[in-house]
C-alpha cells in the first residue's frame, strides 16, 4: 500500500453572495492549507470493487464517503478493472470546517491516479474534484488560493506569510444548510466582487457566517465575543461551529481559559504550497 498526507484548510476570507439558479450560493473565498493532516493509504487488489476503513468510527466506510466516491470516479474514467482498498487515518476532526473529508477525496484522486501511472491529466482530476464537492479542487492546488463560483473555481496565489492560530471545536456542529438559510433570511449575503486585489482580500479576514452565529448558538457567539473583548481576532471556520483565533495581544493558547471545559482546541499553523502538495507519497 502507498500513503499520502491530506492536509486541512481554513478560509481566511469567506463572502457568501446570492443564491444561484443551481441551488448553490456564489462565494468568494481565500483558502489556506494548514499543518493538520489525515493520511490516506491505498492498495490495488485483484478483486474488483472498493473497500474502505477509517480510524474514526464516526466516518462512513461505504459509498457515501467522499474518498470512496473519488476512487469510483478514477476507476470509471480510466477503465481500471481491479479493486481498490482505502485506509483513512483521521486526525482532522470530522465536521470541523477544516475540510478533512474533501482533502481525503482529493488525496485519493492524486494517489490512485499515481498508482495507475497517471492516466488522468490535471484538468481531468480538477473536473472530478469539482463534481465531488465545492472545496475539493482546492486540495489539488494547496497553499494560498482564491476560490470563486461555488468555491470550485480555484486560482493559486503566492503563499501568504506564515502564521499560527488556534482552532476551537465546540462539542456540537452547525448544519451547513441551516447556516446558509439563516444568511438568506437575514438578507446578510455579501456582494461578491471577483476582481478585487487578492492582497487586499487577504487582509480583510471576514466571514459572512459570523453575522448569524448567535442565531445558531448563543453559547458559541458569547465565547467568540469574550475572546474578541480580550483583543484577539476571531472568525468562524467555514460555516462553523469551529472558529479560529488568528491574532491577539498575548499567547494564542491563552484563549483556552475562555472555553467551556468540554470544548477542544489545538494550535495550528499555515503551510506553503510546496509542503501541502509535496512529494508526500510514501
Amino acid at each position: 500500500m502507498r500513503k499520502i498526507n491530506c492536509f486541512g484548510k481554513i478560509n481566511l476570507l469567506l463572502r457568501v453572495g446570492s443564491l444561484r439558479g443551481d441551488g448553490f450560493h456564489e462565494i468568494l473565498t481565500i483558502y489556506q492549507s494548514v499543518n493538520l493532516h489525515d493520511t490516506v493509504a491505498i492498495g490495488l487488489t485483484e478483486k474488483t470493487g472498493i473497500e474502505l476503513s477509517s480510524s474514526d468510527p464516526s466516518i462512513p466506510t461505504d459509498a457515501s464517503n467522499l474518498a470512496w466516491k473519488a476512487a469510483e470516479k478514477v476507476i470509471r474514467s480510466t477503465g481500471y478493472d481491479g479493486g481498490v482498498f482505502i485506509q483513512i487515518e483521521k486526525r482532522i476532526p470530522a465536521g470541523g470546517g477544516l475540510g478533512g473529508g474533501s482533502s481525503d477525496a482529493a488525496g485519493t484522486l492524486r494517489l490512485l491516479n499515481r498508482l495507475l501511472n497517471h492516466p488522468l491529466s490535471e484538468s481531468q482530476l480538477l473536473a472530478h474534484a469539482a463534481e465531488l464537492g465545492s472545496d475539493v479542487p482546492f486540495f489539488l492546488v494547496g497553499g494560498t488560493a482564491l476560490g470563486t463560483g461555488r468555491g470550485e473555481v480555484v486560482e493559486a496565489l503566492p503563499d501568504c506569510a506564515p502564521f499560527s492560530f488556534v482552532a476551537v471545536f465546540p462539542e456540537f456542529s452547525f448544519p451547513t444548510g441551516e447556516m446558509y438559510h439563516l444568511l438568506d433570511r437575514a438578507k446578510a449575503c455579501s456582494l461578491v466582487k471577483r476582481h478585487e486585489n487578492p492582497e487586499v482580500l487577504l487582509q480583510s479576514r471576514e466571514n459572512s457566517f459570523d453575522q448569524v452565529v448567535s442565531a445558531m448558538s448563543e453559547d458559541v457567539a458569547g465565547v467568540m465575543q469574550k475572546i474578541r473583548e480580550d483583543g484577539f481576532e476571531v472568525m468562524l471556520a467555514g460555516s462553523g461551529s469551529t472558529f479560529l483565533v488568528l491574532d491577539g495581544p498575548g499567547p494564542l493558547s491563552a484563549v483556552c481559559l475562555r472555553l467551556p471545559q468540554e470544548w477542544q482546541w489545538m494550535e495550528l499553523k499555515s503551510i506553503p504550497r510546496r509542503e501541502a502538495l509535496g512529494d508526500d507519497v510514501f
